[in-house]
């Protein structure tokens, strides 16, 4: 973005800690963004190399499948935790839209533990043979 004009680096120089950037948006910056705002929403795109790793599981170890999906869900849970950090911190003072956003992100993630901890579960049962 400071390639293209869009922001400006100020380089503070720090006694005792490191220099720290500061960056500014730029009149142009301003324009690009109001330009990508009222631009055409573009499709979500979702990319997920578990998914695509979980579809063809039947090729796989069930042990490496569960190794994946045990660190999915610690990944998960621990977005789960600085979600609500986020949501605790900001209160009241967070926009009703920038909110909304924050909900569907939690949404989502809690949604995602549920399935990947049920799906654990039966895989773990077959394995034991309790089908």
């Amino acid at each position: 973005m400071e390639s293209h004009g869009y922001i400006v680096k100020e380089s503070v120089v720090q006694e005792g800690r490191p220099n720290k950037n500061i960056y500014s948006i730029t009149e142009a910056g301003r324009e690009r963004f109001q330009e990508y705002l009222q631009s055409p929403l573009e499709e979500d795109l979702y990319r997920s190399d578990l998914m695509v790793r979980l579809y063809f599981g039947e090729f796989i170890e069930q042990e490496r499948m569960i190794g994946w999906i045990v660190r999915e869900i610690g990944k998960l849970k621990r977005n789960e935790q600085i979600l609500q950090e986020f949501k605790a911190e900001w209160g009241e003072r967070i926009s009703s839209s920038s909110n909304l956003c924050l909900n569907v992100g939690v949404e989502l993630n809690a949604a995602k533990i549920k399935v990947l901890e049920e799906g654990l579960a039966k895989i773990q049962q077959s394995m034991n043979g309790q089908v």
